[in-house]
């Protein structure tokens, strides 16, 4: 799914984050709990200043690749706690919640790492 991202290439890694949290936010809804805003997303899963993602649309500058790595970090521990969560729930319909939001996010840590490798590979000239 490459060309969500093909138009734009200043702001590749902002319009990953972007999706990633559109994702999320739709997971919640799912879960009828409230929204995500861009200042906890920019804190809890970027791991900078709630005004970080703000910022960086004022600017209009793309978010920095320590900002994506933190992201991708974050989304791999998500997905390694509600693995743990599903495995050790005796409740069946709780367990059957967990193992759905643990393949939530392994989905989203595989799309993640599909963005990041055409990144590298376009940094290197490589384009498929």
């Amino acid at each position: 799914n490459h060309n969500i991202l093909g138009n734009n290439r200043m702001n590749k890694k902002l319009m990953i984050a972007e999706a990633i949290l559109k994702r999320l936010n739709k997971e919640i809804e799912v879960d009828r709990c409230d929204q995500m805003s861009e200042r906890q997303f920019s804190r809890k899963w970027l791991k900078k200043s709630s005004s970080y993602l703000s910022a960086i649309k004022a600017e209009n500058t793309d978010i920095s690749g320590d900002a994506l790595f933190n992201l991708f970090g974050t989304v791999i521990a998500t997905r390694i706690s509600v693995d743990e969560n599903a495995s050790t729930n005796k409740d069946k319909s709780m367990e059957n919640m967990c193992i759905k939001k643990a393949e939530f996010f392994l989905d989203l840590e595989y799309w993640l790492s599909d963005q990041i490798y055409t990144q590298a590979a376009e940094k290197q000239g490589i384009i498929f």
